[in-house]
């Protein structure tokens, strides 16, 4: 694992400390209507991601085309905490970790 990354477990743990985060969800809209679901908050891609906070990026598994290249359009927008979540939405749910209905 790269510095980009993070790990659910060091998500939740930011959280906890009642940091702010946004997560970016990028994974396809096959994936997204098959689960049903997404993580708390989460944006979808042409949504406007406010600076200020961290941003979390996600696929359905973390290592999607693409991804790495929108971490860092990101970052040369200004955003100063970017991170692809390592696992995706898959290593998100399995461990059980809170989900929404996605929107």
């Amino acid at each position: 694992m790269n510095t980009w990354h993070i790990t659910p477990q060091q998500v939740r743990a930011r959280v906890a400390r009642h940091e702010v985060l946004r997560f970016l969800d990028l994974r396809s809209d096959a994936d997204c209507s098959q689960s049903g679901a997404q993580l708390p908050g989460a944006l979808r891609p042409g949504a406007p991601v406010a600076h200020g906070s961290a941003v979390v990026l996600y696929g359905q598994h973390g290592w999607e085309a693409g991804i790495h290249e929108a971490a860092e359009r990101l970052r040369a927008q200004g955003h100063g905490d970017v991170r692809i979540l390592a696992g995706g939405f898959s290593a998100w749910a399995e461990l059980g970790l809170p989900v929404e209905k996605r929107a």
